[in-house]
């Protein structure tokens, strides 16, 4: 539910929804990265402090809990098969 409603498919494709503006990558698989529910909550809360340059905006103002909730979302996903 917080992938769908905080914007997310502006810029990112996911399960063939969404769009792929300035680059960013589909996240229907990003979970077999195994980047970390840890990481993923700092990457959203400061994408620049993990890569510098990063078009993607910070999402601090959802609050620890639904960055939480949107980073286990996003390590679950393995694929669409």
């Amino acid at each position: 539910m917080v992938f769908a409603t905080s914007g997310c498919t502006a810029c990112h494709t996911y399960a063939g929804s969404g769009n792929s503006n300035l680059g960013a990558p589909d996240l229907t698989a990003i979970g077999r990265r195994k980047y970390g529910i840890r990481f993923l909550v700092r990457q959203l809360q400061c994408p620049s402090c993990i890569r510098s340059g990063s078009a993607m905006p910070a999402f601090r103002s959802l609050g620890e809990k639904r960055l939480h909730e949107l980073a286990v979302f996003l390590d679950a996903s393995k694929g669409t098969h």
